[in-house]
């Protein structure tokens, strides 16, 4: 019985370090569920505001969305891929047209020397 006691106790002990470890797991989820959601926001509102000057600058028409409120975790993440990459268009062209892509400092191999371009 001596052995039972300290066959059921250690089975007691690794099932409630089991049970912390998911309950740190589930926490971290729900910290990071709230960081890619506030991304996903974030982008479609930055989307939303250059939307008027992609078909300008992009030579295109706008990228084809799926429902923007979509519950499907795999077509949000693909949205927001492509909402991303659009995005990041067309900041790169108004860059490049206002000179700012230009005029940054690029690195040789060594980080420390700074050549002016």
């Amino acid at each position: 019985t001596d052995l039972d006691r300290h066959y059921v106790a250690s089975i007691n002990n690794s099932i409630q370090s089991e049970q912390s470890e998911c309950k740190i797991m589930r926490s971290k989820n729900e910290r990071l569920e709230v960081l890619l959601l506030g991304l996903r926001q974030g982008c479609i509102r930055l989307y939303d505001r250059l939307l008027p000057y992609y078909s300008a600058l992009m030579g295109e028409g706008e990228p084809e969305l799926n429902d923007i409120d979509s519950t499907n975790a795999k077509k949000a993440a693909k949205d927001t891929e492509k909402i991303m990459k659009a995005t990041e268009g067309v900041l790169s062209k108004m860059l490049k047209f206002i000179g700012g892509i230009d005029s940054i400092n690029k690195f040789k191999t060594d980080p420390t020397e700074i050549i002016d371009s």
